[in-house]
């Protein structure tokens, strides 16, 4: 700073924001050629909501880790608890899901994390119609296969619930043969891994 001599460094630059910076050029409120310097490698992170299926990934890790720091054994989540993590739209994404997890943890008396552990809001969260309502306009195909995604990790995750994990038992209940079940678990394997 303030010399006239040029000094090489060596140096990796990360940033990250949660604005569309195309936008913002076009609108003239971001500097294209400051957006030439920086963009290398851009990697494009969709919010917590479009990723449901990662909601219970990272709540284990978390609570893993939370467990660690807190000197805590909590084996998991109950069902209803499982249900209302999903169904909350997470506006402030995997901190706020972080920050969540921490505070069921830091609440919890028994061996898994209940509903009553989760803030009220969460709790209570419904996952209604506008859940795909975002600020992007998502084509037609892509928004369908996140609906049929969200009602089928829902069903199958209360469908084993019910029947204790039993496949022959859920696949009665359900209606289906076997073979529409075994798709299920090899689609979702995380959620036939809790029944295992």
């Amino acid at each position: 700073m303030g010399s006239t001599e040029s000094i090489k460094i060596d140096i990796r630059l990360i940033s990250a924001t949660n604005k569309n910076l195309h936008e913002l050029i076009r609108m003239g409120r971001f500097r294209e050629d400051l957006f030439y310097r920086l963009n290398v490698i851009e990697i494009n992170m969709p919010p917590l909501r479009a990723r449901s299926g990662d909601i219970l990934i990272l709540a284990a890790h978390f609570l893993n880790r939370f467990n660690i720091n807190l000197k805590k054994d909590i084996k998991g989540f109950a069902v209803e608890a499982i249900t209302a993590l999903e169904n909350y739209s997470w506006p402030g994404n995997i901190r706020e899901l972080e920050n969540v997890i921490e505070r069921a943890v830091v609440l919890c008396k028994s061996n898994e994390i209940g509903v009553s552990d989760l803030p009220a809001h969460i709790a209570t969260a419904d996952k209604g119609n506008d859940q795909y309502i975002t600020s992007d306009i998502l084509p037609y195909k892509e928004l369908r296969k996140r609906v049929i995604e969200n009602f089928e990790r829902n069903y199958f995750s209360r469908l084993l619930e019910r029947t204790g994990g039993n496949i022959s038992k859920a696949s009665r209940i359900a209606g289906v043969d076997r073979s529409n079940l075994r798709k299920l678990i090899i689609r979702y394997p995380d959620i036939y891994g809790r029944f295992k």
